[in-house]
């Protein structure tokens, strides 16, 4: 996608990075189209302020190709760091990983979806600071999609399942690639595994085959909140970044909404009684016409009197001396005669 460059910023005084978009694989007509996608990228990170996100400064265009003045952070991706290091501890994750949710809530706030979250767009600093970079195939809620038809915007390994399956992005889909960065921090792999073939890899997304973490220790039940195939029923990065935090300090995790599982769909055929209205207004119902619910004992008494009526007694049948069933049979009382 892009080449990035350290650099300084002689009016300034200050050292910048200096992203520049790559062209050397677009076709003339596609060419306004790539120039377009990195100015917008310029406007959409620009108008995002925040201590971890990196910062943009300025959009240029040098010999045609367009260069994103950014904030520069003496740094190595995420990526990098687990390769070296491995799995990290659940309280170090956790750290990362609330820092990571914190920018991404101020992002959604601000009407940006990222679409692209991963370790290799999550930069470590020296000191330890956490800043998410790469805004350049995110998408502003309202602005206008310039995105190539077909093209799918985003890493399979740590795509949100209703992505793949033709879903626009949005921040619950953000949300879930931020717990299988998480995951890949404890667990030392995505939550979908590794593989080098995009299709069977994006078959798996979308049908949601995560692995649940065996690594994670208290991160767990918040694992698997964040990577919930239904995006209704994972927390928002505020939610993420405030347990997240807790986790990371120790302290108690806080409570947040639970959200109701849905309406379970009734067979076909089945009659549903409606629910009865509590909290109107009116007269109190009549004491003469008994509880609107009667207790289950009545219910299962009546119940069995009602299959008592219904099923049709047995005739009073006898076994002839051969074992069958057959017609009552006469015996003569030969009590008191001769053999």
């Amino acid at each position: 996608m892009g080449v990035v460059w350290r650099a300084r910023d002689e009016f300034l005084h200050r050292d910048v990075a200096v992203k520049q978009l790559l062209l050397n694989d677009v076709e003339s007509n596609e060419f306004h189209e790539a120039v377009q996608r990195a100015m917008r990228e310029g406007r959409i990170a620009a108008r995002l302020q925040h201590p971890n996100a990196i910062a943009v400064y300025d959009v240029v265009v040098e010999n045609g190709k367009p260069c994103l003045v950014m904030e520069y952070l003496p740094s190595r991706n995420l990526s990098a760091v687990l390769e070296e290091r491995g799995p990290m501890p659940p309280m170090e994750a956790a750290r990362i990983g609330s820092l990571a949710a914190s920018a991404l809530a101020a992002a959604h706030g601000a009407g940006i979806v990222h679409r692209d979250i991963k370790p290799g767009n999550v930069l470590i600093g020296r000191d330890g600071a956490v800043k998410i970079t790469d805004f350049g195939i995110s998408r502003a809620l309202g602005d206008v999609a310039v995105t190539k038809t077909g093209m799918l915007a985003g890493t399979p390994a740590y795509l949100a399942p209703e992505l793949a399956r033709g879903a626009e992005p949005a921040p619950p889909s953000d949300v879930f690639s931020l717990g299988a960065t998480i995951y890949a921090m404890t667990e030392g792999e995505p939550p979908f595994g590794k593989s080098t073939n995009d299709l069977g890899l994006l078959y798996k997304v979308a049908r949601g085959e995560t692995r649940p973490p065996m690594r994670s220790g208290p991160l767990t039940p918040l694992l698997i909140r964040l990577l919930a195939n239904e995006p209704a029923q994972r927390p928002t990065a505020a939610q993420a970044a405030e347990e997240l935090k807790a986790i990371a300090s120790g302290s108690p995790v806080p409570v947040t909404g639970v959200i109701p599982p849905r309406p379970m769909t009734p067979p076909s055929g089945t009659a549903v009684m409606p629910a009865s209205r509590t909290g109107h207004t009116g007269s109190a119902p009549d004491a003469a016409a008994g509880p609107a619910h009667p207790p289950a004992r009545a219910v299962d008494g009546a119940r069995a009197r009602t299959r008592a009526e219904e099923e049709p007694r047995p005739r009073d049948r006898r076994l002839d001396p051969r074992g069958a069933p057959g017609r009552r049979r006469r015996v003569r009382d030969r009590r008191g005669q001769p053999p």
